[in-house]
Order: structure tokens, then C-alpha cells, then sequence
């Protein structure tokens, strides 16, 4: 990696992604010609499968060495460790911006340049992040509220009335065709002021996976650092694609033991412990009676296996981990 400054750092972390990270690379090399003024930064988090070895090939066969660096890591950092460690690799590169790019997305020519343009022309901005499409060219919610006790009941009990009720209340902000703010950004592709991340200490490595890019972005909002949608910066994700949990409407994989661990740090680090046991109350509540309406009226749910008993096995109140 050479010295010299660049206008963007892309930070890309990978974890078995042998089977869609030449697509990946295949798309973004377009953004890393001399023009673009732009690096990319591989973290492999100790892959499994051949993820490194298609990243070296993929290099060597397109002459990309002085525009790719690949850091391979000796254990499992998780996702917000890993970024961290891409930009600290970044910063001989004196980036004027991150772009936090995940390896199961497809980017199009103008996603980044329209990511640079709105910071640049909005001053007030530190975040931007793309519109996510899935693979018809559908798009799907990129921006988010912060999660809530509210939110928690509208997701659990999935009632139309509730969710009229509590409008504002779900984490979900419809798809918009204008850029528009929001409380949390995908964390599949978005673009932030190196001045911003590094005001903010970059992400909260305590989190594995989940929840690290709303808590950075909780942050920003105590900063007073505004984060944004651009719909005119798109990109194709692949929800999910090395966890296996999906954004879809249909998940099939028991929720992982990090997912829990993540929301509690969350929850307890910003709003404290009261406030996380009375999330967890309305939570199991919530899921009780949808599972109890859903038997009656003999709907099938969509919901991860023994997502209920896990619920419950990861509160507060149950987890020894939530007592600490």
C-alpha cells in the first residue's frame, strides 16, 4: 500500500465468502482507477474456505496490488474490530472519507461518486449511506429508527392496530425516493468523514456482529452529526449471505448466541439496565401472544427457530451475561 492520499478508503470485511467475492471485486474494480482516487481494504476474519486464496488470484490476475491491500487476520475480530482494523491500515492513506462496504453486495459505477457528492454538498452530514436493491431491482429499507421499547412491541406482536398506533414506532423507514435523514444506516454500504469516524472512536469492538453500525450511528446522533439516505446511490446486497440470517421473510437459521449478546450491549450501554429489562418484558410478552394468535388461527410464522426461548434465555432476567 502506497503512501499516498486518497479521497476514499473502501473497508471491506470478509468471512467466507469464497462463493460471491469475485462478483464482488468484479464490480467494485471500476471504482479503483486512478481517477476514483480511491483504495480498497480487504480484512479477512480468518475464513474457512478459500476466501483469501480467490482474493490473492483475483489481484495477481487484474494487476490490482497497488489498489487492494488484503489483511488477512489470525482469529476472528468481528465485523466492527475488523473495519477498525481497515482503517487503521487506511491511515497512511489519508483518506478524506470511509466507505463501509460489505463483500455480498454488487455496486454500480455511480454508487460511490454519489455518496462523495451529497457529503460534499452537506456540510452537516457525516453519514451517508446507499439504497439497497435486491436482485429484481426492488428497493428495500436503508435507513432505520434506533430500536426501542416500542419498536420491540410492534415487531413482536405484529398487529395492524398496533403498528397504526406506533407509526413512527418500527425500525423500518419506507422506502423514500429523495435523500432523507434517518436514526441508523445499513451497514451494507455507507460513506463517513474520516473526521467523523474518528471523533466518534470508530466502532465499539465489544460487538462481534449486530448492532455496530446503529451504536455508532447512536453516537453520531449525540454528536450532533447527521446520518443520511441517498437513494441516487444504489447497490444490490445479498442479505445475510456469510451469516446465514436474512432481512427476507423468511428465516430459517436459529438466531446465533451474538445476535443476543450484541442487542444486550446495546441496549444496557445506551439506555441502561431498567430499560433493557423492560424491552425483554415486552418482547416475550409480545412473541407469546403473536404465537398464541398465530395456533388459533393456524398461521404458519416465519419467525428462526425457538426464537421465543431464546428471547427469554437471553434476558435480564435469565442470562447471566445480562446481570454482569
Amino acid at each position: 500500500m502506497t503512501n499516498s492520499a486518497v479521497e476514499s478508503a473502501i473497508i471491506t470485511v470478509t468471512y467466507n465468502c469464497e462463493d460471491f467475492i469475485e462478483d464482488f471485486l468484479a464490480s467494485v474494480k471500476d471504482q479503483l482507477t486512478p481517477k476514483s482516487q480511491a483504495h480498497l481494504i480487504i480484512v479477512d476474519n480468518l475464513s474457512s474456505d478459500n476466501t483469501v486464496g480467490a482474493v490473492k488470484k483475483y489481484i495477481e490476475d487484474n494487476s490490482l496490488s497497488a489498489q487492494i491491500t488484503l489483511l488477512p487476520q489470525t482469529k476472528n475480530l468481528g465485523f466492527g474490530a475488523g473495519c477498525n482494523a481497515g482503517v487503521a491500515a487506511a491511515k497512511s492513506l489519508n483518506p478524506k472519507y470511509y466507505w463501509f462496504l460489505n463483500p455480498d453486495t454488487l455496486v454500480f459505477p455511480e454508487t460511490r461518486p454519489k455518496l462523495v457528492e451529497f457529503l460534499e454538498q452537506n456540510s452537516r452530514a457525516g453519514f451517508v449511506c446507499s439504497q439497497l436493491e435486491d436482485k429484481s431491482g426492488n428497493p428495500r429499507s436503508s435507513g432505520f429508527r434506533f430500536p426501542s421499547a416500542v419498536s420491540e412491541l410492534c415487531a413482536s406482536l405484529r398487529l395492524g392496530v398496533v403498528d397504526r398506533i406506533f407509526a413512527n414506532g418500527k425500525i423500518a423507514i419506507p422506502v423514500q425516493t429523495e435523500p432523507h435523514q434517518a436514526d441508523w444506516l445499513t451497514g451494507a454500504s455507507f460513506l463517513v468523514t474520516a473526521q467523523a469516524f474518528d471523533r466518534l472512536n470508530g466502532f465499539d469492538e465489544t460487538f462481534f456482529l449486530y448492532f455496530e453500525e446503529v451504536d455508532l450511528c447512536f453516537r453520531a446522533n449525540q454528536n450532533n452529526i447527521e446520518r443520511w439516505v441517498n437513494p441516487a446511490s444504489k447497490i444490490y446486497h445479498i442479505a445475510g449471505a456469510s451469516t446465514g440470517i436474512s432481512s427476507g421473510k423468511k428465516a430459517i437459521k436459529r438466531r446465533p448466541q451474538y445476535w443476543f449478546n450484541s442487542r444486550r450491549h446495546y441496549y444496557i450501554k445506551n439506555h441502561g439496565y431498567l430499560y433493557f429489562a423492560l424491552t425483554d418484558l415486552i418482547t416475550v410478552i409480545g412473541l407469546s401472544i403473536f404465537k398464541l394468535r398465530a395456533a388459533i388461527q393456524r398461521k404458519e410464522s416465519n419467525d428462526p427457530p425457538h426464537l421465543l426461548l431464546d428471547y427469554a434465555r437471553n434476558s435480564l432476567f435469565l442470562s447471566p451475561k445480562g446481570k454482569q
